[in-house]
């Protein structure tokens, strides 16, 4: 089914599913809502618009609303949630989509908005689209809520209190900007230093990206290199760098030598820049997140701390050998010693799958 309405996707995130998200606003939300329909990640809504476009705000809520709510394993008693992220608390003032079972609210319909609450852009299991075009078969099913004009005395109320907000704000922004500019007066000579090795290293960059020349066929050997690896279930290329999906990844936990065990990190999301510095390598995991780390020597943001690797990893970067880095990462992230800080602080929060490592390929 086509609509006259187009369907966009504003930043997007290069997610294994987002066509298909696009393809199920285009047959089923479009023609349902009359309008232009916008697909939107990353961002918090501070209200909503009345501007001929209908807004789809994935993984989201409203400025002021928290995303502290741990979303049901199932949903609707057929739909997977293969992603456990935490999930939005919804405003309360909208129609929402609960699941009978649970009572866990997926989405809540506005007027010229939908928010889904919980995060489907990390996911790659093939459960999550249908449960999109499960939503939007809702909204398609329902007379669109209807924005109320406001009485005289609420405006005036509204226009009270906005001015007094107002007020608030600017006398909070102004004592903010002093006390900034009396911040910054002390750390000018600090961001000139690093200004000048920032420009260093931007100079170093560019005779690197100068040096190598990059071709079609190279990266094409290097990406079925990459899913000729067991662990690699598929490989997106971007402008600048390789993702990697892998398969679900394993740590042994020898803290204790008379009772090791094996536990599952889940599966992880690896950045390879094509031409760049080893920490611009990012690695995110797409089942579970402790609140600290990501995994193994892994921040919370998907930074990688390389140790002693972290020459090779750049050495491999230069030469363009990506299925060897991915490769490294592999390992790397299946490895962690005893009496690692990270052992000690994250270890108990992946679950243990085995009681015993001895299934363990010799890698791990």
């Amino acid at each position: 089914m086509t609509t006259q309405f187009p369907v966009t996707a504003v930043r997007p995130w290069y997610g294994k599913h987002e066509g298909k998200f696009v393809q199920a606003a285009q047959a089923i939300l479009a023609p349902a809502v009359g309008m232009h329909v916008k697909i939107i990640t990353r961002d918090l809504a501070r209200e909503v618009k009345d501007d001929g476009v209908f807004r789809v705000y994935l993984w989201s809520g409203f400025f002021g609303t928290v995303r502290d709510v741990r979303p049901p394993a199932r949903v609707f008693g057929r739909f997977k949630l293969c992603c456990q992220n935490l999930a939005f608390r919804p405003r309360g003032d909208g129609v929402v989509l609960t699941d009978p079972d649970t009572g866990f609210v997926l989405a809540e319909l506005f007027p010229h908005a939908l928010f889904v609450h919980v995060d489907l852009m990390h996911c790659t299991c093939p459960a999550e689209p249908k449960l999109l075009e499960a939503i939007f078969g809702w909204v398609a099913t329902r007379d669109m809520p209807q924005a109320k004009p406001p009485s005289p005395e609420e405006s005036a109320q509204a226009m009270g209190q906005a001015y007094a907000a107002f007020h608030e704000a600017a006398c909070a922004r102004v004592r903010s900007e002093r006390e900034a500019l009396t911040s910054r007066r002390e750390q000018l000579i600090g961001e000139a230093e690093e200004s000048r090795k920032e420009l260093e290293e931007a100079r170093e960059t560019l005779g690197v990206l100068q040096g190598v020349a990059l071709d079609e066929q190279r990266i094409a050997i290097e990406i079925q290199h990459l899913l000729d690896h067991p662990l690699v279930e598929e490989v997106v290329v971007t402008q600048d760098g390789l993702v990697v999906f892998t398969a679900p990844l394993h740590v042994v936990d020898r803290r204790d030598p008379a009772a090791q065990c094996l536990r599952l990190l889940g599966r992880y999301r690896l950045r390879i820049p094509i031409v760049a510095n080893h920490n611009d390598i990012v690695a995110i995991n797409l089942d579970r997140f402790d609140g600290r780390n990501q995994g193994p020597h892994i921040g919370h943001r998907g930074w990688v701390c390389m140790g002693n690797v972290e020459n090779t990893i750049q050495q491999l970067l230069i030469a363009g050998e990506y299925a060897m880095i991915a490769t490294l990462m592999l390992e790397f992230l299946q490895r962690a010693k005893p009496g690692d800080g990270w052992v000690e602080s994250s270890m108990d929060g992946f679950p243990i799958v085995a009681p015993t490592p001895a299934s363990v390929p010799a890698s791990v």
